[in-house]
C-alpha cells in the first residue's frame, strides 16, 4: 500500500473504528457519549450511525477524538482491516503480557514480604511448646511449620520456572493446565 493518503483510508478508519467499538462492547450511543465527554457537544448516536454507514464524512478532528475514545491512534485505525486485525491482536496480547508481568512483579514482592514474615514467625516458634499442645493441634502446627519451611526455602523465580515447566510439559489425562495455587 502506498504511504500517500487515499479515500480508502477513510473507509478503513471507519470500518476499524466500528470493529474496535464492538470489540470493546460499546454501543453507538456509548461512543457518542464519550465524544460529548471529549468536547464534541453535538456528537450523537445518529452521527456514529451515519459515519458507520458512510452517509457522513469523517472530519480530521473527529477522527483523532474517536481514535482516542477507542484507545487507538488514527494512523493505526487507517490500516487496511485485515492488517488492523492482526496489529490489534498483537497490541492487545502485548498489553496483556505487560499487565501479567506487572502482576507477577507485584506478586513476587508480596511473596518476598510474606516469606520474610514467615521467617520471623518461625524464629518465634520455639515459644509454642508444641509438645504441650493436644495431638490434633500439634499435628496441624507441625504441618504448617513444615509447609512454612518449604515456602521460606523457595525462591520466587524457581516457583515461576516450575510453573512454566508444568504448563509446557505434555498434558496427562485429566490435566486441565489451569493455574493451581495449591501446587
Amino acid at each position: 500500500m502506498s504511504k500517500e493518503p487515499s479515500a480508502r483510508q477513510d473507509v478503513y478508519f471507519v470500518t476499524n473504528l466500528k470493529d474496535r467499538r464492538e470489540q470493546m462492547g460499546l454501543k453507538q450511543a456509548d461512543l457518542a457519549r464519550m465524544m460529548v465527554d471529549a468536547g464534541w457537544e453535538y456528537f450523537t448516536q445518529s452521527t456514529v450511525s451515519r459515519l458507520e454507514k458512510f452517509d457522513r464524512p469523517l472530519r480530521l478532528g473527529e477522527a483523532y477524538a474517536l481514535a482516542y475514545c477507542v484507545d487507538r491512534n488514527p494512523p493505526y485505525l487507517s490500516l487496511p482491516p485485515e492488517k488492523f486485525k492482526i496489529a490489534d491482536k498483537l497490541l492487545t496480547a502485548t498489553t496483556e503480557a505487560k499487565r501479567a508481568r506487572s502482576e507477577l512483579l507485584y506478586a513476587t514482592a508480596v511473596f518476598s514480604d510474606r516469606t520474610g514474615h514467615l521467617r520471623y514467625l518461625m524464629g518465634q516458634s520455639e515459644d509454642l511448646k508444641i509438645d504441650e499442645l493436644d495431638d490434633e493441634l500439634a499435628g496441624r502446627v507441625k504441618a504448617s511449620m513444615a509447609e512454612a519451611e518449604k515456602l521460606i526455602g523457595a525462591e520466587a523465580v524457581d516457583l515461576v520456572r516450575d510453573e512454566i515447566e508444568r504448563v509446557e510439559r505434555p498434558p496427562e489425562p485429566g490435566d486441565d493446565r489451569g493455574f493451581n495455587p495449591e501446587a
